[in-house]
């Protein structure tokens, strides 16, 4: 093994960013599509959930050991992390500039919600049982641009102002 690579460390990272560049062809493909915002934010979704409900050990993998990674290389991925947050923000943005999402929804507390329930699926999910990876990214697509686009979204309080984009995934 050691002929390949030179340590344990390298091997996890590069997995790592292979987990990226898979993730990265589905933002890809979704951007590409020519269709509205929320329709692009439903494929992503899918796509996502089902990505990860396929390949749940290497998911398992990415979000256990990450913090065995040197700083130098946890700030890589981070940052790679970054481009998918952006993305669904800039598809929640793009959605309020054409009236669908209230325009008092923040964006990224919207992106932290998908990554969150979407990223948390290997903790729980069985592909033995009844649910199928098709079904899930299905009912997490119709999940999140529901409730996005639903007129019971809360305002924020009085006086609170807009986070920062998050920048830590």
């Amino acid at each position: 093994l050691y002929y390949y690579i030179d340590s344990k460390e390298d091997l996890l990272f590069q997995m790592l960013l292979e987990v990226h560049e898979d993730a990265k062809s589905v933002v890809i493909e979704t951007a590409a599509l020519d269709i509205p915002p929320l329709d692009r934010l439903r494929v992503y979704v899918q796509r996502h959930v089902e990505y990860n409900a396929h390949n749940l050990a290497k998911i398992a993998v990415y979000y256990h050991d990450f913090g065995l990674l040197t700083p130098e290389r946890r700030k890589a991925i981070v940052g790679q992390r970054n481009y998918y947050e952006d993305f669904v923000q800039g598809l929640i943005e793009e959605a309020q500039k054409r009236g669908e999402v209230d325009p008092t929804v923040d964006p990224a507390l919207i992106s932290n919600a998908v990554f969150g329930a979407a990223n948390w699926l290997y903790t729980w999910y069985k592909p033995d049982g009844s649910a199928t990876p098709e079904y899930l990214g299905k009912l997490y697509a119709e999940v999140i641009v529901e409730g996005v686009t639903g007129s019971n979204m809360p305002k924020p309080p009085d006086g609170s102002r807009r986070p920062k984009r998050s920048r830590g995934g």
